[in-house]
């Protein structure tokens, strides 16, 4: 895959605002280590992990600022997961970039609908992707019950939120 570019607003030192290229690429071996540093401080599920499901974004000097992973889940349904973005470079729109990567990608070339858990707080952010909040998480497949019956109490202690699941279907062409 050829990385994709975009331009990210990053603050300077000084108060002015400077212009930021990131690319966006597929993950790569060398990430391992960092995908795994960012998935295990901010309590996300590090157990399957599969660089070649990653995107990365990177900024001009090879320095990881973000990732995400879609991941097959069985019977034709995928997971969005391990979305991340480097603190200091949240709300420049990398997030943003990342998740419209990898569904172009899994769009292209999958069918099928994509799960996500994420905090009840964080899911306004899926919702101009075509994803909706699951009323009934039973209603998702049963890897996803399980991580959702897993990730609710982790979530209540550690985050003080609720997780929900929410669900994209392939948008027709």
């Amino acid at each position: 895959m050829a990385s994709s570019r975009m331009i990210s607003q990053a603050a300077a030192e000084s108060s002015e605002n400077i212009e930021e290229e990131i690319c966006l690429r597929r993950g790569s071996p060398r990430d391992i280590p960092w995908i795994m540093q960012r998935l295990l401080s901010e309590k996300m599920n590090p157990i399957v992990v599969d660089v070649s499901n990653f995107i990365v974004a990177e900024t001009g000097i090879r320095q990881q600022v973000g990732c995400g992973q879609i991941r097959p889940i069985g019977d034709g349904a995928h997971e969005l997961a391990s979305l991340y973005v480097s603190t200091e470079r949240r709300m420049k729109g990398i997030g943003q970039s990342i998740v419209k990567k990898m569904l172009e990608d899994h769009d292209d070339k999958e069918a099928g609908e994509i799960f996500l858990l994420t905090l009840s707080r964080t899911s306004p952010f899926y919702l101009p992707f075509g994803f909706q909040i699951l009323e009934n998480p039973s209603s998702a497949p049963a890897i996803m019950q399980a991580e959702f019956a897993i990730g609710t109490n982790v979530a209540n202690i550690f985050a003080n939120d609720n997780l929900v699941v929410m669900k994209r279907s392939k948008p027709s062409k």
